[in-house]
């Protein structure tokens, strides 16, 4: 939930789960504690996750972000020159830039972040006996021969080793690259130059070199769309997972240092980076992850930094550093849980971990909304601080015995052996996130029918309910006190409310009550019936105060507080 948003809290048995969170409600006079508004620029690979964080915090907690996917190297000159309050980018700072450019050298101090991970993604158009191959295997060595050229037909032997008994077409390779500077383009080399530098032999570089036969494209999408099209049949590019699985292109399978060809699926990547290390400037440092001995590893898995000040100056302010602290945290915890429907993965413990406490560093970070207890992440729960025992470690799929080198699972009489890992089934959790200290600062009064009447507007919270096996549903109440100022008092009952669902809810069959009058002893709020409301459900309301006639002019307060209860 989001920082300073009060835990869950467990019930008694029959009450299942119930959630408790706090909304003040105040008449005009009072002034509501806003988020300072915030703006980044750079990667385009973690664009999707990005633009997500940016609309779920705005609808949980009324942040305003803005991002501009303009590029790696275009968003950390922004940083440098001081015009954005934070960078994205998949590569730190360039003392030496490949483009030319001067040293890329900020004003103040700076951190780096663990913000996005993903796999590079091997993706292919290939046809094999006229129908489409969807299950190609390269080893790093046969990798590094086909971008470097030297391994230019599908048939070739080292391409046969990686995917015996299947019928590979004598035809020409084209492989395609990135014709821009590009993170990507320098993750795949270094993966290259670190594991197979005797076969490639031109370095790490965010500038892919062309060979002969490859041609060049601008971006991930200009690489992907070229392999997707007709004349891209038997074209391989690199590319984020994102950009393959939009282009609709299948992906290989890659050996990893335990003998198992491997996909870059989400659960894969993020075993991997349970291998990662950061380094003291806190960049991260792969090798564990291209050699980590887990069967589950995909090696070509690293992840992008948000890079944030650690230093007031410029535009940059305390006030917008409270504001990029949190949504540091949010990136790390509740946003990794849409990773993989963004083409990305979760980032693990260790990186959440490393994460938050750079995000301690911002300044105007509120610390005490940072502590990894309280990080919704789908890989770990609260208190699993092991990176050999937590939540990712016990429920990601282990590749199956086909997939291990020299696995021969092809019988003769021409059937295959399917084999398919089953996990047990385990339900998830309900949970309500409600913006701490958020007050409701009600419109100017107006006479209506000789009464004052006011009104005011409930901000967004929600309500997410992971729990896809059981699907008991629940119900949301709310209950109200008294308005009060001073020895003056409005009775609660004053109050009407008006629940609404918002049109960013993902969860179906929650629906909001009819609108109800202020009660110390609760309402209905809003109804999932058994079987809805898994996913997200977002909620908001109306207020509308109308005041005794005998009410005394005045500024009131009353305290809203919101129940969830599971059926």
């Amino acid at each position: 939930m989001f920082g300073g948003m009060r835990r869950a809290r467990l019930f008694s048995a029959a009450a299942l789960i119930a959630v408790t969170g706090v909304i003040a409600g105040l008449a005009p006079a009072a002034q509501a504690a806003d988020w300072a508004h915030i703006s980044g620029s750079g990667s385009t690979w973690a664009q999707n996750t990005l633009d997500r964080a940016r609309r779920d915090i705005m609808g949980a907690a009324g942040m305003s972000v803005d991002y501009r996917g303009i590029g790696s190297t275009a968003g950390r000159a922004d940083f440098v020159n001081g015009t954005v309050d934070f960078a994205v980018s998949e590569l730190p700072f360039q003392t030496s830039p490949e483009y030319g450019g001067p040293p890329e050298r900020p004003r103040g101090g700076y951190t780096y972040i663990p913000a996005a991970a993903g796999g590079t993604a091997l993706a292919y158009n290939l046809r094999v006996d006229g129908r489409r191959f969807t299950d190609l295997r390269l080893s790093g060595r046969t990798i590094a021969g086909i971008f470097s050229g030297t391994i230019a037909r599908w048939n070739d032997r080292a391409i046969l080793a990686d995917n015996p008994r299947v019928n590979l077409p004598d035809s020409a390779i084209t492989p395609i690259v990135r014709a821009d500077s590009s993170g990507s383009s320098a993750s795949f080399s270094h993966w290259l130059s670190s594991e197979v530098g005797d076969v490639w032999t031109a370095g790490t570089s965010s500038i892919f070199p062309v060979p002969s036969n490859g041609v060049a494209q601008l971006g991930s999408l200009g690489a992907s769309g070229y392999v997707a099209q007709n004349y891209g049949e038997g074209a391989i590019t690199y590319v984020e997972k994102s950009y393959a699985m939009r282009a609709g292109l299948p992906t290989a399978k890659i050996l990893n240092a335990a003998g198992y060809y491997v996909a870059p699926t989400a659960a894969n990547v993020s075993v991997a980076l349970l291998g990662a290390e950061i380094g003291a400037d806190q960049t991260q440092i792969l090798d564990a992850v291209y050699h980590n001995p887990d069967p589950r590893t995909y090696p070509l898995s690293s992840y992008a930094y948000l890079i944030a000040p650690t230093e007031t100056g410029g535009i940059f302010t305390s006030d917008k550093g409270r504001s990029l602290a949190e949504f540091a945290r949010h990136l790390l915890c509740e946003n990794q849980q849409l990773a993989d429907s963004l083409g990305n993965a979760p980032l693990p413990v260790n990186l959440v971990r490393a994460g938050l406490t750079q995000a301690a560093r911002v300044p105007g970070a509120d610390a005490a909304n940072l502590d990894i207890d309280g990080c919704r992440n789908p890989t770990f729960r609260s208190g699993e601080t092991s990176t050999s025992d937590n939540t990712l470690t016990q429920t990601a799929p282990y590749p199956p015995a086909c997939d291990r080198l020299g696995a021969d699972c092809v019988t003769t009489d021409g059937s295959l052996w399917l084999e398919a890992s089953v996990l047990p089934a385990t339900d998830g959790k309900l949970s309500l996130s409600v913006p701490t200290g958020a007050t409701v600062v009600f419109d100017e009064p107006a006479i209506v029918d000789g009464r004052s009447v006011t009104t005011g507007s409930l901000p967004r919270f929600s309500v997410v309910d992971e729990r896809h096996v059981s699907r008991p549903g629940y119900t949301v109440h709310s209950s109200v006190t008294d308005f009060i100022s001073g020895s003056q008092n409005i009775p609660a009952s004053a109050l009407t409310v008006t629940p609404a669902v918002d049109a960013g809810s993902t969860a179906s069959g929650v629906a909001a009550a009819p609108a109800f009058t202020g009660s110390s002893t609760g309402a209905l709020f809003a109804d999932a019936a058994p079987g809805g409301g898994i996913g997200t459900a977002v909620l908001t309301g109306g207020f509308r105060l109308t005041a005794p006639l005998d009410a005394e002019p005045g500024t009131y307060r009353a305290r809203m507080t919101l129940t969830i209860v599971s059926r």
